[in-house]
């Protein structure tokens, strides 16, 4: 959907995904409600700050006053949450109270306004797998207690649509990647680490599989759940590449033309083997397919974080 009169509310717009949502509703013409604590990332959305339909809120869902003035919103694009899987084993209450329970504000306030209410949840949600690829329909094992934290919120999701009748969709979103994620994370800590010359840590034997969606492809799933998604449905949305780690390493230490040393510590508590989804019922209901194969995402994420990389090494395929 598109259109000057469309009004969109984003949770988390500061961060990884919602900034990038952010940017992509504001090119389609939506005027943007953009909700963030702004701890942090608020250097993700500053280019965007000239244009007169972003309208920046700073307020915290656990207490989303701001938005009690709100009306004649059309969707609810939620994905704030605490993300970190190891804070979360020192401290799960709190991702409790910001990841189930800002959920659970946001539903509340969502009930009384006809819109629709879209929340961005985890593949990680089916913990280790006992089939590949999985569907939708596959046992959920959360892991921790960020990942029980999200799968609590999906579950006041579907019961606000069964009691109350909120149109309600919930997208599983699969080890996405690009500009502006955390570097922390695995991509971006892999890329960091062969350009500055430090060592790859890799916890495990590097085998582990995953499908990664570059952050493009997450957000056009995203834009089409507005007019094509299912009420009460959950999606899972991901690439059907699956890679290893180690693989990953090679393909960047091969764009690079840099030599990668890595380092393989204990596996972590928690860690997934293979987390490959189907993506089937995404391609049905919306039309959904990944269009960006590893190595140009890749690509496009180490020159998002270091666009003075020579082109001339990023344009050769490895």
């Amino acid at each position: 959907m598109s259109g000057t009169d469309f009004l969109t509310v984003i949770t988390g717009a500061s961060g990884f995904l919602g900034s990038h949502l952010v940017e992509r509703c504001l090119h389609w013409g939506h005027t943007v409600f953009a909700l963030s604590r702004f701890s942090s990332g608020f250097q993700n959305l500053a280019s965007l700050k000239v244009n007169p339909k972003l309208i920046i809120i700073k307020d915290n869902v656990v207490n989303p006053t701001s938005l009690k003035t709100l009306s004649d919103v059309d969707v609810v694009f939620h994905l704030v949450a605490n993300t970190d899987v190891e804070a979360s084993i020192c401290n799960p209450l709190q991702d409790l109270i910001t990841n189930t329970g800002g959920t659970i504000n946001l539903l509340e306030w969502a009930r009384k306004r006809d819109l629709r209410f879209i929340l961005f949840s985890t593949g990680s949600v089916y913990g280790e797998p006992i089939y590949v690829p999985i569907d939708e329909n596959h046992p959920l094992f959360p892991f921790s207690p960020y990942i029980a934290s999200k799968l609590a919120a999906e579950e006041y999701c579907k019961l606000y649509s069964r009691m109350y009748g909120l149109d309600t969709v919930i997208l599983r979103i699969f080890s996405p990647y690009g500009p502006r994620q955390p570097i922390r994370k695995l991509i971006p800590s892999i890329i960091s680490n062969i350009i500055n010359n430090k060592p790859v840590v890799i916890h495990g034997d590097g085998n582990q599989t995953r499908a990664f969606l570059y952050v493009c492809d997450a957000i056009e799933a995203a834009l089409m759940t507005l007019k094509k998604g299912k009420r009460g449905e959950i999606y899972n949305i991901g690439s059907d590449e699956a890679t290893s780690i180690n693989e990953v390493v090679r393909k960047i230490s091969g764009i690079l033309k840099k030599d990668a040393e890595v380092v393989h510590r204990e596996k972590r508590l928690g860690d997934i083997g293979s987390l490959i989804p189907s993506v089937k019922k995404a391609k049905n209901d919306l039309g959904f397919v990944a269009n960006t194969n590893l190595i140009e995402g890749l690509m496009k994420t180490i020159h998002g974080y270091y666009p003075n990389e020579s082109m001339l090494k990023l344009s050769q395929m490895p």
